[in-house]
């Protein structure tokens, strides 16, 4: 069947749009990026579920390297939390210090290294999803990052699940599933047995954030994943 919205989707994960308003938010004097950025948003969330399923079951094998799977301890503060919270920096380009310092604002006493590794595990979940970059040695949230709490709950659903479903390791491991039963391990067979045992939990909990899906039964697909 013909996918109607594959040159949209190839787009999409080819981050084109979103480079080019990135381009535009760091160095137009004026904020009508912020207005493309929702229309773009609001344009893939009218793309059905099932269209960016049929775009990742063809898509290029890629290897998966450590770099690439996530590693966080609340999702809510590698999201919706963090974006919140930079837009209120104003979104000046953060270290890892200053971002785990943001995110950790509860008045409980950490060392600087216990801030630093908190804020780079969040803020790297945050580029895997595409609401953060980096540019030089700062990070700073995409146009995306930068708009997202004006969305309406349903939308930031709707929305997280097709930036989750663009995610290198998401879509690597959904073009396997589509095809048939493998084993997560033998699949990230590259990562260090330690490595792939700490952060098995994140790809779980992720994985189980689309089978809770209401828009779409990603479950025929996912239980092809053996954790």
């Amino acid at each position: 069947m013909e996918n109607n919205y594959e040159t949209a989707i190839q787009r999409f994960f080819d981050y084109e749009i979103d480079k080019e308003l990135q381009q535009r938010m760091l160095t137009d004097t004026c904020t009508e990026w912020a207005d493309d950025t929702l229309s773009y948003i609001h344009s893939v969330l009218e793309i059905p579920i099932e269209s960016f399923i049929e775009h990742i079951e063809n898509i290029k094998r890629q290897p998966i390297t450590a770099a690439d799977i996530f590693q966080f301890s609340n999702f809510e503060n590698a999201t919706k939390n963090l974006c919140a919270k930079i837009v209120c920096s104003e979104n000046a380009g953060l270290k890892f210090l200053e971002i785990g310092k943001l995110l950790f604002d509860d008045g409980i006493s950490r060392t600087d290294t216990a801030f630093r590794k908190y804020g780079e595990n969040h803020i790297k979940m945050a580029e895997a999803v595409g609401l953060a970059f980096k540019d030089g040695t700062a990070y700073y949230l995409s146009p995306i990052g930068c708009v997202y709490d004006k969305l309406a709950d349903t939308e930031q659903s709707k929305l997280m699940i097709r930036l989750i479903l663009r995610n290198k390791l998401i879509s690597q491991l959904f073009s396997v599933a589509l095809k048939g039963t493998f084993r997560l391990e033998s699949f990230l067979y590259d990562i260090a047995e330690s490595t792939y045992q700490r952060r098995k939990p994140n790809i779980k909990f992720v994985i189980d954030m689309l089978n809770a899906s209401d828009e779409y039964a990603f479950l025929p697909i996912t239980k092809n994943i053996l954790f």
